[in-house]
């Protein structure tokens, strides 16, 4: 079987908690209202729900697994991550439209784990930017035309800033969290809280003109280590358990770090 071969199923190996990796997850259907299904030992997230002709961007960290480790096993964990096989096809079935696969971890597996990572990314029918199968394929122009600037790799909450005209999150956490701990080895619950950017865009006024937001929102989660394992909005979760004080905080958290940067007052609301 060639690397990027799927029959070669992930064994038992869990990846070890080494720092605060965070979480983050679409939106749509409250998780908390019955267990998540299982994409081949992929727990699947909340649906994002895009509306119509909507994008949902999914930024992955980590590679798919290209070559075989631990006993055959093609997974590993921190501190060089190799991924399941069928991370690219929940992604899709939970919704997302297109994947940011640039990291630190983008070279975890070498140049084969980029290349499996793009063909699984493929297959399924996802669009993707941020690595490249050789250097043609990844040079391309600058682009002056930004609108929105979405900032990855922040393992917790981060603060979203409207600086002069465009809108900037500094990062959301990660979609997907654990058993988060700091350098220091104490448990850092911050790594399983996130926020999901909803931001709805005008189209041009006239020729010549650009895009402009025209909704700026922001979507809580926490991830409930369970059992079972799920993505919660902490909202949904405080109100139907009232003795869930950790998604009270978590959410509390994730308000006030959002907001830190004066984004109430350019606009951003926390989306029913």
């Amino acid at each position: 079987m060639g690397p990027c071969d799927d029959r070669r199923r992930p064994g038992g190996h869990r990846p070890r908690a080494g720092r605060a990796r965070g979480c983050g997850n679409p939106r749509g259907e409250v998780a908390g209202r019955s267990p998540p299904r299982r994409h081949g030992g992929v727990p699947r997230p909340r649906r994002p729900g895009p509306d119509p002709g909507g994008r949902a961007l999914a930024a992955r960290l980590t590679p798919r697994a290209a070559s075989s480790v631990r006993r055959g096993s093609p997974c590993a964990g921190y501190p060089a991550f190799k991924s399941p096989p069928q991370v690219a096809r929940a992604l899709k079935d939970a919704g997302y439209t297109s994947c940011d696969t640039a990291s630190n971890h983008t070279l975890d597996d070498g140049a084969a784990g980029i290349r499996c990572t793009l063909d699984a990314t493929d297959a399924v029918g996802l669009a993707h930017t941020g690595s490249a199968r050789d250097l043609s394929a990844g040079q391309g122009e600058g682009r002056s035309d930004i609108d929105l600037v979405l900032g990855t790799h922040a393992h917790i909450p981060q603060a979203y800033e409207k600086i002069n005209d465009t809108w900037t999150v500094y990062g959301l956490g990660d979609q997907l969290a654990g058993h988060m701990f700091t350098y220091d080895g104490a448990e850092d619950p911050r790594g399983n809280g996130s926020s999901i950017a909803r931001f709805t865009f005008a189209p041009p006024g006239a020729p010549g003109r650009r895009w402009t937001v025209a909704k700026a929102e922001f979507v809580p989660q926490v991830t409930d280590l369970g059992p079972p394992y799920r993505v919660l909005d902490p909202r949904e979760a405080a109100r139907s358990d009232p003795g869930r004080a950790d998604c009270a905080r978590a959410l509390a958290h994730i308000r006030s770090v959002v907001l830190s940067r004066g984004a109430a007052s350019a606009g951003l609301t926390m989306a029913p």
